[in-house]
């Protein structure tokens, strides 16, 4: 039926195996070969299970399940893309891809729990790409299903390390009892791992990962180096928390919800059908170029020893075959069932068990019909429920445009019955101008006849006065006419008196005539007056009239203005409202102002302490930069000491190496006499050896004898033992099988109940679905129609209101022109605004003060900066010169110290007789027993690359110990140029001892017997500043190190400026190239550093490194070079050590402050570590 071309993955559990069926598909095969042989079989029933039976997209699907003698074999689909461990090896996630492959992992994972099943093994290992590069879960080993509560109960901690959950953890050795959340646990810290690169809690050995993940709300923490979005974190830390407050633990729909998923490219319901970040490149359909290749497992085959009697060995897996139809395109041929296990059980019980399994899987088919009609139906009301809910809201919002429109239908009648009560108050005006007008006319009409009157009476007195008048000449006549005829008569007898009676006579006549005349006078002149004023009344009269004609238009032209002037006066009255309540603005901007005025007051004082501090600082930057050179001269002093000092070693070692030349000739001439004891011992030797090999083989042959006795023994007892267990399990099996018939009887009834239930249910559901639609059509169309009408009416009233609108911003623009609105108020207002203007002035200026002593101060600043920028590049060089001298004198010191030993050895008569010989391959100088000796030896071993060592590897490097000092050089070249790159001191050594497997577990098993551990006080350290830097370049790629800081290059496209040239660094569409420090966060331009220039101080950032123990992991060439190397080292430490000399509690109770920035991430403490300690 298959073959199979390669082997693609394999562990210590299981084979995995692509596989090419006869029709084409490729699929993939898993061997399983060492469960089989223990009695926990559950797990692999769980497994077949859950991909029998799954009918999800996110779950990896079995198509074949069948075993033999050796294997169980599931045949799967094949996933080409890889597990997610290849991807991020060869890809650096950015969170846009994190969010989608979360967000599938949430998918799959919501697909086993909705099929009752806890995952408890959730890691990227278990996460397969196929070919279109969308994820799918698999490996469901350590699955368990859940009880009615949702909850699992166990006794033991099953999972991987770095992903296991707390409350698992806390199962081991005890009844736990957890549920879906420790799988949302597993989920957060497969999120941070492929944001940040590693897992949150790792450590070297075991026991440090467990301690952290039960001290997680204090080990989690977030790499500074490592851009991460808020949204991201707050997910990470809802998963990994306590599985009280846990996302997810009241189900699937909470993690939907969270912000981070927000997105615009993909939802929930098509994230499977979105374009996936990664799509594999296949060459074929059997392409593994996704995977690691495996090595060629050189083991010999296992299988069961031949059993003595029967050993029941196949009784847990009856069952376990099982086979699902495939139809795959151009062919019509489907996949016989067979079953590999009648041989086991008798021919009866086999053949209806498998009527019943055909009945089952008939059944099972009948089921899934229904439950894919009743899911078709289900999801068809679901639609209907959508389209309604649609519906009801917008008739809810239609019902509160109607309740809308009707109010304003009532503000508008309010606002019709308010013009109407304007109209009868006009009305009333008019009547009362109409009657006002009427008393005017009867006025004029009085005046008319009284004039009348006035003319009549002005005649009757002119008549009256020409007949007074005419009577009065009359008698003055007759008067003169008697008074002329008695002058006549009386001449003679008053001739004297004649002349003056004649005068008196005439003076009285003229008087009187001129009384009379006055009289006239005054009668014409009360005449004219009189006609003056008749006249009046006239002109009057005819304005009267004039005016009654123009009262008369003026009625007719106000009651068309009538309407107007009403909209006019609401529109008024509104714009008086808004006018009353900008003023009121108004005022509270003026007291706003006041207390900005107020504040900027209060600011000035405080910018005038300011100034008083900035001086205070001046002053104690000065006293900085005199100390700063004081240091500096102390250290000149300390250079010139080191340099002589380094002059007389130099000398000294030339002297030595002449001495050693000399020493040299008479060691050859030695040698030659001692030739031939040597060829004496060497024959001795290979005679001792021959008989340990001897003695090893009796040894071994004894040993090999015992070992067969007990094996023997144990074998008999297993066999006895196996003999009562299969006992009692073959009756278990049958009161088993018996339940089991009972059981899928009563499954058959039962489903052939629900089968007709649901065929009522949907004759109901589908007689409701046509009332709905029918109701639905009704709404719809009175809701058009109401629509319509509503619409047509909400558009004659927006047009109205449009108009209303032009009409009164037109009104209140000619009120706000009018002078008596500008006018008033505008005296205090004007005082308010003076005043305003007068403090803004005095701000300014105390602005402009202040900005200039800105000025001066930052000035002062840049040159102090600068000054104490170059003291502090003149103290960073002397003390890298420094360091760089000490380490060339404990170099040359180690050489001084080899010499004196080859020059003692060759003077000594009592010397060794190999004491001479140094082979360059050989690892130390030994004496004639062949022990090590305790002054001196070198040879090479291996430091790791990184903290992880299963990751990074190894890197060797040449190491000399010396009586004081251990030596690490890259090349044996550095040896000879005396360049070493750390130098311990042994007095600084707290122990040496080999490492077990708990404390390096990420190690492979064949090096550990090779590893040894160093431990070591820190301030004994003494290490070359560019392996310092090579080291974290190695640690973090792209890190530039500059004078102490970690530099890595960014782009901003948010507003940022450069803290050297404060110019912009940043840029929406082209940012230029920066530098941030991880440390300090200072940001500059890239091309600051390109172009040499001194752009940045040292960093500010000093790290107290309160912890004093360093760990350091040491790799041999073999296993017995690494017991000479832990005997030697032993040695120095028992007598030079800080054990020793009593050191340690002194050293643990200081401080000690390192001048090379943090150290990596510690990944553990070992268990033999003091307090206080940390890893190297």
């Amino acid at each position: 039926m298959c073959t199979i071309p390669l082997v693609v993955g394999i562990s210590c559990k299981c084979k995995l195996s692509t596989i090419t069926l006869v029709v084409g598909a490729s699929c993939k095969c898993k061997l399983s070969g060492q469960k089989i042989k223990r009695s926990d079989s559950a797990y692999y029933w769980e497994e077949r299970e859950i991909m029998a039976n799954a009918n999800s997209e996110w779950i990896v699907q079995l198509h074949f399940a069948f075993q033999n003698a050796k294997f169980l074999y599931m045949v799967m689909d094949y996933m080409p893309g890889g597990d997610l461990v290849n991807l991020m090896s060869n890809y650096d996630v950015p969170e846009k891809w994190a969010k989608f492959y979360c967000a599938e992992v949430v998918m799959a994972l919501h697909a086993i729990h909705s099929m009752g099943f806890v995952h408890r093994d959730v890691k990227p290992d278990n996460m397969l790409l196929d070919a279109n590069g969308h994820l799918k879960l698999t490996d469901f080993g350590t699955c368990m299903r859940m009880d009615k509560d949702g909850l699992v109960h166990s006794d033991t901690a099953v999972g991987t390390p770095d992903y296991i959950s707390p409350e698992v953890l806390k199962s081991q050795g005890g009844e736990g009892c957890y549920g879906r959340e420790c799988d949302w646990w597993s989920v957060g810290v497969f999120l941070y791992e492929m944001l940040v690169g590693d897992t949150p809690f790792y450590a070297d050995s075991l026991v440090g990962t467990y301690g952290k993940i039960m001290d997680h709300k204090r080990s989690l923490n977030f790499p500074s180096d490592v851009e991460m979005s808020e949204k991201a974190k707050s997910l990470i830390c809802a998963f990994l928390t306590d599985r009280t407050e846990r996302l997810g633990r009241s189900g699937v729909e909470e993690i939907k919800q969270h912000s981070f998923f927000k997105n615009d490219t993909w939802t929930w319901e098509n994230i499977r059908q979105t374009v996936p970040p990664v799509v594999p490149e296949l060459s074929s359909d059997v392409d593994t170029s996704n995977f690691d290749e495996i090595e060629k497992d050189e083991s010999p085959e296992e299988t069961f020893q031949p059993p003595k009697a029967f050993a029941g060995n196949h009784l847990p897996f009856i069952g376990f075959t099982y086979s699902k139809s495939i139809r795959l395109p151009g062919t019509s041929n489907d996949f016989s069932r067979s079953t590999q296990n009648a041989s086991s059980i008798g021919g009866g019980d086999a053949t209806s068990i498998r009527n019943l399994e055909e009945q089952i899987r008939s059944e099972r088919a009948g089921r899934e019909d229904v439950e894919k009609r009743y899911r078709q139906t289900l999801d068809e009301m679901e639609r209907l429920s959508h389209e309604e809910a649609i519906l009801k809201s917008e008739s809810r919002e239609m019902e509160r445009s109607i309740a809308l429109i009707k109010h304003d239908l009532k503000e508008t009648q309010r606002k019709l019955e308010m013009e109407a009560d304007n109209r009868k108050k006009l009305e009333f005006l008019l009547k009362d101008k109409e009657k006002q007008l009427e008393s005017e006319i009867s006025a004029k009409m009085q005046i008319s006849t009284s004039s009348a009157h006035s003319s009549e009476k002005m005649s009757s007195l002119e008549k009256m006065n020409i007949a007074g008048v005419e009577l009065d000449r009359d008698n003055f006549k007759r008067k003169w006419e008697a008074e002329q005829q008695a002058h006549k008569d009386m001449a003679d007898k008053y001739a004297a008196d004649k002349n003056y009676i004649l005068r008196s006579s005439d003076q009285a006549n003229q008087e009187a005539v001129k009384e009379v005349q006055g009289k006239l006078d005054q009668e014409r002149a009360q005449r004219q007056k009189v006609e003056t004023k008749l006249l009046e009344v006239e002109k009057k009269n005819s304005v009267v009239a004039v005016d009654l004609s123009q009262m008369q238009q003026k009625v007719t032209t106000l009651q068309t203005e009538l309407g107007v002037e009403k909209d006019k006066n609401k529109n008024l009255g509104l714009q008086v409202e808004q006018e009353v309540q900008r003023r009121n603005l108004m005022q509270g901007d003026f007291k706003a102002q006041y207390q900005d005025l107020q504040k900027a007051k209060t600011k000035e004082k405080q910018l005038a302490k300011v100034v008083e501090d900035v001086k205070e600082e001046k002053r104690r930057v000065e006293e900085e930069v005199k100390k700063l050179k004081e240091d500096a001269a102390v250290n000149e002093l300390q250079m010139t000491e080191l340099q002589e000092q380094l002059e007389a070693e130099t000398y000294f070692s030339s002297l030595y190496k002449t001495q050693v030349k000399e020493l040299k000739e008479e060691v050859e001439e030695k040698n030659k006499q001692i030739h031939d004891l040597s060829s004496d011992i060497q024959n001795m030797l290979q005679e001792k050896d021959s008989l340990g090999t001897q003695l090893q083989l009796a040894l071994a042959k004894a040993d090999s004898e015992q070992l067969a006795r007990q094996i023997a023994e144990e074998q008999l007892s297993d066999v006895e033992k196996e003999k009562t267990m299969l006992e009692l399990e073959i009756k278990e099996l049958m009161s088993r099988h018996k339940n089991d018939l009972n059981k899928k009887e009563a499954l058959i009834s039962a489903l052939e109940d629900t089968k007709r239930g649901y065929g009522s249910d949907i004759e109901r559901l589908q007689q409701e679905k046509d009332d709905l639609n029918n109701r639905i059509k009704k709404l719809s169309d009175d809701l058009l129609q109401s629509k319509n009408t509503e619409e047509d009416k909400l558009r004659r009233q927006l047009e109205d209101e449009k108009l209303k609108k032009i009409q009164a911003v037109n009104k209140l623009a000619e009120i706000m022109n009018r002078k008596e609105y500008s006018q008033p108020g505008r005296g205090g207002r004007g005082k308010a605004e003076a005043e305003l203007k007068r403090k803004e002035k005095d701000y300014r200026k105390v602005q402009q003060e202040l900005t200039m002593e800105r000025e001066k101060y930052n000035k002062m600043v840049e040159k102090m900066q600068r000054d104490v920028l170059e003291a502090q590049q003149s103290v960073y060089e002397e003390s890298q010169a420094r360091q760089r001298l000490q380490m060339e004198i404990d170099a040359k010191d180690s050489e001084l110290e080899q010499l004196r030993q080859k020059l003692a050895f060759t003077n000594s008569d009592t010397a060794s007789v190999n004491s001479g010989t140094m082979d360059e391959s050989s690892l130390s100088v030994t004496d004639d027993s062949g022990v090590i000796s305790d002054s001196y030896m070198e040879g090479w071993l291996a430091v790791p690359n990184r903290n992880n060592i299963k990751k990074y590897g190894w890197r060797k490097q040449y190491v000399v110990v010396s009586s004081r000092k251990v030596l690490f050089y890259n090349t044996e070249n550095d040896k000879q140029n005396t360049d070493p790159i750390l130098v311990l001191d042994i007095d600084k050594l707290f122990h040496v001892r080999p490492v077990t497997q708990g404390d390096v577990y990420r190690a492979d098993a064949k090096d550990i017997p090779r590893i040894f551990q160093i431990l070591y006080a820190s301030e004994g350290e003494n290490r070359k500043q560019e392996e310092t830097s090579a080291e974290t370049a190695m640690d973090r790629t792209g890190v530039i190190s500059y004078k102490g800081h970690d530099l890595i290059t960014l782009t901003y496209r948010t507003p940022t400026s450069c803290d050297s040239c404060h110019k912009p660094v940043w840029h929406v569409i082209h940012p230029p190239p920066a530098l941030e420090c991880k440390r300090c966060h200072v940001k500059v331009h890239r091309e600051h550093f390109d172009k040499n220039e001194e752009f940045i101080a040292y960093c500010k950032v000093n790290y107290d490194s309160s912890i004093q123990a360093k760990e350091m992991l040491l790799l041999a060439e073999t296993t017995e070079k690494q017991k000479n190397w832990v005997q030697h080292l032993s040695k120095k430490v028992s007598k030079k050590g800080i054990v020793s000399t009593g050191n340690l509690s002194t050293m643990r109770g200081s401080k000690q402050y390192s001048s090379f920035g943090p150290q990596p991430r510690g990944s553990g403490k070992s268990s033999t570590l003091p307090p206080n300690s940390r890893n190297s």
